[in-house]
């Protein structure tokens, strides 16, 4: 049985919380289970990246965002969630550590 056959449904509830920095998350302290991100970061999170279980480097698509020169993994963002920008539809990739 493969990985996909044995997936089971995980809900993750994310809440906004405009004093958490851009593209970072924090367990909330009043909800177990629960995080915290920027209204910025949970439009920008593809939602289904919670999907693609444990072997997220081998889809990793390290990017320098042209805008603000920000290094990220584009897997897990519809656009920069630091300044908004939007990806580039083609990219190079930068094998470097975010």
């Amino acid at each position: 049985m493969n990985e996909w056959e044995n997936k089971q449904e995980t809900k993750v509830h994310i809440v906004p919380d405009p004093t958490v920095s851009r593209a970072k998350f924090k367990p909330d302290p009043t909800r177990p289970g629960s995080y915290l991100a920027h209204p910025i970061s949970i439009r920008a999170l593809k939602k289904d990246i919670f999907v693609m279980g444990e072997h997220l480097s081998e889809t990793e698509e390290v990017h320098t965002c042209p805008s603000c020169h920000v290094v990220e993994d584009r897997q897990f963002w519809h656009f920069c969630p630091h300044c908004e920008s939007s990806w580039p539809k083609q990219t190079t990739h930068n094998k470097a550590s975010v």
